[in-house]
């Protein structure tokens, strides 16, 4: 998840101009490659899912559910993670529309080598979900809402921007 430190910023891309208070990225590898690591050598080693979440009233979905059960299990950054199965079709907006581009990692070393896919159709998340992931500490810590955890927008000039509708 990449969040920002207020309700409005905190997507690392914008759909029409507008940023989100969150986007989650899932993040695959080509499994011909044998790993992440050797497949993020490949241009087509890589594919990044990126759904956009505004905050809503609405009722606790698949995200929520696992936003509220696991993010308060991991708030310390020594802590060594969860394993948790989450049905992706509750994730997963009703409109697969999309955009799509080669871009780069959003995380070091930012490699040119990731086909990225952003939905169209933004997702809702509760302000309790919200709240919990404001609540997260990283290795000094600090909240990491404190500044947000996503970069902001790169220049778009070199990049082929193409969508499926």
């Amino acid at each position: 998840f990449h969040f920002g430190n207020d309700l409005e910023h905190g997507s690392e891309h914008s759909m029409d101009g507008k940023f989100f208070p969150i986007e989650l990225h899932m993040v695959h590898y080509n499994a011909k490659y044998g790993d992440a690591k050797n497949a993020s050598k490949y241009m087509d080693g890589t594919v990044a899912l990126s759904i956009l979440f505004e905050i809503g009233h609405n009722g606790p979905g698949e995200v929520d559910t696992f936003i509220q059960n696991y993010v308060p299990k991991v708030r310390n950054p020594s802590h060594e993670g969860v394993q948790a199965l989450i049905d992706l079709s509750g994730v997963l907006p009703y409109n697969r529309e999309f955009y799509t581009y080669y871009g780069t990692k959003t995380t070091p070393p930012c490699e040119f080598n990731t086909r990225w896919i952003i939905l169209k159709q933004h997702r809702t998340i509760t302000r309790k979900s919200h709240r919990l992931l404001f609540l997260l500490l990283n290795k000094h810590g600090e909240r990491i809402s404190r500044y947000g955890n996503f970069r902001p927008v790169q220049d778009n000039s070199c990049r082929l921007i193409e969508a499926n509708f």
